[in-house]
């Protein structure tokens, strides 16, 4: 199992990756780390297959001084869609990671299927794609509870990246898209 930790030192973030074994639940193992800089970056999930994990960094960071004003979680996402999202891919063996640039942004919310195909990393996620307000709104119980609101352009979108550990190409399909009104789709993982 692989978890992760976010850890803010000074003005720097950095994304800690471990490993827990069944014997040992309480003992974290560190993989590796990513140095993301002096950004907070928010994320919701990572994948994972047998050999690798895979880090989508969002269009998206966390206003930290707002945080620590107290203002509440919602108001403090910063989305920036001309930050294009990466994609860190981490050897579970060593930690050694690379990063791959997409030539789009989005916010990443839920990783699905991950696996490797002649040397093609597949990855499926859930992810919004230029959403116009905040896409968390849509979670907000005051707005769900108004009859007189407008519907939602979520532009959600189950997309199936496919990055080429050969050549570095990122391509992508989108498997499911619905641009309102929606708040996620399931996975399903087609190899089974």
């Amino acid at each position: 199992m692989a978890i992760f930790d976010s850890g803010i030192t000074g003005t720097k973030t950095t994304m800690v990756f471990y490993k827990v074994q069944p014997d040992d639940l309480h003992n974290r193992i560190e993989i590796g780390s990513i140095d993301m800089g002096a950004d907070m970056p928010y994320f919701h999930s990572f994948g994972h297959n047998k050999e690798q994990l895979i880090f989508p960094r969002n269009s998206s960071n966390f206003n930290l001084v707002g945080m620590f004003e107290g203002h509440p979680m919602m108001d403090n996402f910063i989305f920036d869609y001309d930050n294009m999202l990466e994609f860190y891919v981490m050897s579970k063996t060593d930690g050694t990671y690379k990063k791959y640039t997409n030539d789009h942004g989005g916010v990443v919310l839920h990783s699905g299927n991950s696996y490797v195909e002649d040397n093609v990393l597949i990855y499926d996620t859930e992810m919004f794609i230029r959403c116009e307000l905040n896409p968390f709104v849509f979670f907000d119980l005051n707005w769900l509870r108004n009859p007189e609101r407008s519907e939602f352009k979520v532009n959600m979108r189950m997309r199936r990246y496919m990055i080429n550990l050969d050549t570095d190409e990122i391509t992508y399909k989108d498997l499911l898209k619905k641009d309102v009104d929606t708040a996620g789709f399931i996975m399903i993982n087609p190899k089974w």
